[in-house]
């Protein structure tokens, strides 16, 4: 059953009062039940088009076209700005392809995300968004790439994403991803960071980047995101019921979407904001503060639906 512009959905994003401060576009998908509220909306995406690279990947690790062990040489000058660590290499870096999801997943690494871009080919991940049906999704262009002049930007809904989350609990793709046993520790917020920190493959990352750059490897992790960001619609939901986790942040969007387990399936939650007046780039800045808030109270209605 589909219900659309749900009044208590929409009530629990209006009793913000943010006026027209933000727009406001989500999605609620139970295995019985969605609840919708602008949900097919096309909205800038930020990092939540990794999501599609990621299965775009998969399907190729799935055919045997690329392995996990596939190595990719991570050239200087394709070294990109914005969220990652791999921005701190200033040099080639040679990771296989399992260090590359986890990066693009668990750091949102921009660099990452452009490297596996170019491995299976922008239009095997546009083949994948047509063949989904993912309707309100264009992938238009790589992580941090204007350099034809334009402002093309990658977009995509609400209902995209729950949908492509429904398709990898679903799919074979879960079972290709969780046999090379990174699903749960590839899905970036405090619940990949933590499962990933500290692994072998993070290890060997940061020491090639602190043999080459050990001031901008310390830089990171004394300001990245990793440390200062904080839980949004997963602040007040049990642990133990996360699947994965991917929020998106830029300067006017602020994103996050999970993929639960709940009695009788999965639970698949998607909430986009965006304001041209904000700044989410500064997590000390009203507008990131208030976004949060909205995310935690969403996240705690979320929470009653599997009570």
């Amino acid at each position: 059953m589909v219900i659309q512009d749900t009044d208590s959905l929409r009530l629990a994003i209006c009793e913000h009062r943010l006026g027209n401060q933000f727009n406001v576009f989500a999605q609620v998908r139970l295995p019985s039940i969605t609840l919708n509220y602008r949900a097919q909306e096309a909205v800038t995406a930020a990092s939540l088009v990794k999501l599609y690279i990621l299965e775009a990947v998969a399907e190729q690790l799935s055919n045997s076209t690329i392995s996990p062990s596939t190595i990719v040489v991570v050239q200087k000058e394709k070294i990109v700005s914005g969220s990652g660590l791999l921005k701190y290499a200033n040099s080639n870096i040679d990771l296989d392809v399992n260090a590359l999801i986890l990066l693009m997943m668990s750091y949102s690494d921009n660099t990452a995300a452009n490297s596996l871009i170019e491995l299976v080919g922008i239009q095997k991940i546009q083949e994948y968004i047509a063949r989904s049906k993912l309707d309100s999704t264009r992938f238009a262009r790589r992580m941090m790439d204007q350099s034809d002049g334009s402002r093309k930007e990658n977009v995509t809904s609400a209902s995209d994403v729950c949908k492509t989350y429904f398709r990898i609990s679903e799919s074979q793709i879960a079972e290709e991803l969780s046999s090379f046993s990174f699903l749960k520790n590839s899905f970036t917020g405090l619940y990949g960071c933590e499962k990933f920190a500290g692994s072998s493959i993070d290890e060997h990352i940061k020491a090639v980047i602190r043999a080459k750059n050990p001031d901008g490897l310390l830089h990171y992790m004394n300001n990245s995101r990793v440390k200062r960001d904080y839980p949004r619609l997963g602040k007040f939901i049990d642990p133990e019921k996360f699947i994965f986790s991917k929020p998106a942040t830029g300067r006017n969007v602020f994103h996050d979407s999970i993929l639960l387990t709940v009695p009788g399936g999965v639970l698949a939650a998607t909430v986009m904001i965006t304001s041209n007046e904000a700044d989410f780039s500064r997590p000390d800045h009203k507008s990131y503060i208030e976004a949060t808030h909205l995310m935690n109270d969403l996240g705690m209605f979320i929470n009653s639906l599997v009570q």
